[in-house]
């Protein structure tokens, strides 16, 4: 249904997590849900004008060639047919052709594993790490750490031998997963080293809480290093680690520069978490229970979607006049930003009317 008056790519991104938590609550690979949505949300567009680009195309030609497009649903009763007859195949017979294997491999709990994440801890004077070695430090959580180096100046690192004490006042560049990296900083009491060289503490509560980020291609961030992120969060939220899969990271944390596909361990107060993420253009990981979207402004947004799409149907104005307009209320009322709506527009379609 969201595919007849939407992009199909947008209608599945809408969908996508709402299949990925189903399959992580029936425990089943989400490839059963994947390949029929994919199906779905093209089946969808073809029931209105609007519904997929070629649509939008073949009903623009057919007003310079006639001077009279299609209407809005013009293309329901072949679309409509098609689209029944491709939703019953799909439900009782296409999903019996997935490869067996693929419909039992990447199970949920597999799905979102990261590659360890590199942090800084300094060493305090009651911590429970002085006077260990960097072996002993490793073996803990079974081997679940590992000591990059020690910090040295602003950017550098300098290696540390397994025999090596580590001493109160170090700056210990650290790799691990998440639940080792909490148990070593709550069980041996070491503080995290921010970006600005300070230190804090590990906060989970009612009003702190920490997340993990996606860093997608159209982010900001990209390119930028961790001091980008710090100053335009301020006391909004920190960066605790960063997680890269690929070659090791060996520099220091505030060093790094951001890529597509880093992931963030990300410390943030729980009110302000999800207007952080979208001022950030992060994506949190599926797994976490973060609403990246006021009620607000999704009622809002509907109201002024189907407000347009109404006077487009009813005749009152074009439904091209009818949506720019929706756009334009969209960007006034800060639903949608002016990057974002020029990131999202379909430029090959654009050219191609044109």
């Amino acid at each position: 249904v969201a595919s007849a008056f939407m992009n199909n790519v947008g209608a599945l991104a809408l969908m996508l997590p709402v299949a990925l938590v189903s399959a992580a609550e029936q425990q089943r690979s989400p490839a059963i849900l994947l390949m029929p949505l994919a199906f779905g949300s093209i089946l969808g567009g073809m029931t209105t004008m609007i519904g997929t680009p070629p649509n939008v195309i073949i009903a623009s030609y057919r007003q310079s060639v006639s001077g009279a497009p299609f209407g809005m649903f013009d293309f329901s009763p072949v679309g409509l047919a098609v689209a029944i007859g491709g939703l019953i195949f799909v439900a009782v017979i296409g999903w019996r052709l997935i490869p067996r294997a693929r419909r039992t491999a990447n199970v949920p709990s597999q799905l979102f594993e990261t590659d360890d994440y590199l942090t800084e801890t300094r060493v305090p004077e009651d911590s429970g790490l002085i006077g260990k070695t960097v072996q002993e430090v490793e073996a803990f959580r079974d081997g679940n750490v590992e000591i990059v180096g020690r910090a040295r100046g602003a950017s550098g690192a300098i290696f540390l031998p397994q025999n090596h004490v580590i001493e109160a006042g170090d700056v210990i560049i650290l790799r691990a997963d998440t639940d080792a990296l909490k148990k070593l900083i709550e069980e041996h009491d070491i503080d995290l080293v921010t970006e600005s060289g300070g230190t804090a503490k590990l906060l989970t509560s009612e009003t702190n809480t920490l997340v993990e980020a996606l860093v997608p291609h159209k982010s900001w961030l990209v390119g930028r290093e961790v001091a980008a992120l710090s100053r335009r969060v301020g006391e909004r939220g920190a960066v605790i680690a960063l997680s890269r899969r690929g070659a090791p990271l060996r520099e220091r944390l505030r060093r790094q520069r951001f890529q597509v596909g880093d992931i963030l361990l990300l410390q943030m107060r729980q009110d302000l978490m999800a207007d952080t993420l979208l001022d950030l253009e992060l994506l949190p990981l599926a797994h976490r229970d973060i609403n990246l979207a006021s009620s607000h402004r999704i009622g809002l947004a509907g109201l002024i979607f189907g407000g347009a799409l109404a006077a487009g149907i009813a005749g009152l104005v074009s439904l091209p006049v009818a949506f720019i307009g929706a756009i334009i209320a969209f960007t006034l009322t800060g639903i949608l930003s002016v990057r974002e709506l020029y990131d999202n527009v379909d430029w090959p379609v654009i050219v191609l009317l044109g």
